[in-house]
């Protein structure tokens, strides 16, 4: 099952029609993403002038979806990603990190527009929406 990143969720959101499409040509059993896409989404609402008003948009999008949770396999998977991007100096934003080890962890494919910055995780299989 694809997983859906933080970036496609935020467009469905804003009401990006293409956002929008790619997520209901998605089987609605088969709609994924990560709790840590969910820290991200809740981060937001709770900055937001309108909290309210976006943590109801926030809670009702995610009641359609299925959630990954970090768990202690993706933990492994993260551990290991971490180290060897503080060895070369490969510097990947830890949200990023965190969704792509859950990824790696189930062997899915993350569905993002943010290419540039999960190509720089090894094996990840990603699909640009």
């Amino acid at each position: 099952m694809p997983v859906l990143d933080t970036d496609i969720l935020v467009g469905a959101l804003r009401g990006d029609i293409g956002a929008e499409r790619r997520i209901l040509a998605i089987g609605e059993n088969a709609r994924f993403t990560t709790t840590i896409s969910a820290v991200e989404i809740f981060q937001g609402a709770f900055l937001h002038a309108k909290k309210e008003e976006k943590l109801g948009d926030a809670f009702r999008l995610f009641s359609h979806l299925n959630i990954y949770e970090f768990d202690y396999p993706a933990s492994l998977v993260a551990a290991d990603i971490f180290a060897r991007n503080r060895l070369s100096g490969n510097i990947v934003d830890a949200f990023d990190v965190l969704i792509a080890s859950v990824c790696l962890a189930k062997n899915e494919t993350l569905i993002t527009r943010n290419i540039s910055d999960f190509s720089r995780i090894p094996r990840l299989k990603t699909e640009k929406w």
